[in-house]
């Protein structure tokens, strides 16, 4: 019975796996407000669209810079992912993430302005397989780490 079991709750997990890799791939529907509200701001060929939670997400190059914009449902904007430089940050960011966080290693920086202009700064770490992004405003001090 035992042996049974075992590869019966083995394919199970992987079945389960495989669903959820999938998921992350799916074709997203997007909302006709959502679109419109891309399309009047950005002239793009290629974009990759993602729903997380309610909100819509699409991956797009601008300039040759990865970015990636946010919606709600009725296509309003509510944020812009910018990657940047290490030379776009605060001063002291760099220092603050290297002596909090020295088992980590820096992958990438964005600079993120909402919709009400507030600019921050993520610092996204890396350690083993798991990511956390590292928060700060835009004068360089720590938010928070997630």
């Amino acid at each position: 019975m035992r042996k049974i079991i075992i590869p019966v709750f083995v394919l199970a997990s992987f079945t389960m796996s495989a669903q959820k890799e999938y998921k992350k791939h799916e074709k997203v529907e997007v909302p006709t407000e959502v679109l419109e509200s891309f399309n009047k701001e950005f002239n793009v060929d290629k974009s990759e669209w993602i729903k997380e939670e309610d909100n819509y997400e699409v991956a797009f190059e601008q300039n040759k810079i990865e970015t990636t914009a946010i919606y709600d449902a009725s296509g309003h904007r509510k944020a812009i992912e910018v990657e940047a430089e290490e030379s776009d940050l605060p001063a002291g960011v760099i220092d603050y993430v290297k002596k909090n966080y020295p088992s980590e290693k820096i992958k990438e920086f964005e600079k993120i302005t909402d919709d009400n202009n507030v600019v921050t700064f993520e610092v996204e770490v890396k350690k083993e397989k798991k990511s956390h992004d590292v928060l700060f405003d835009s004068k360089g001090t720590f938010l928070k780490y997630e």
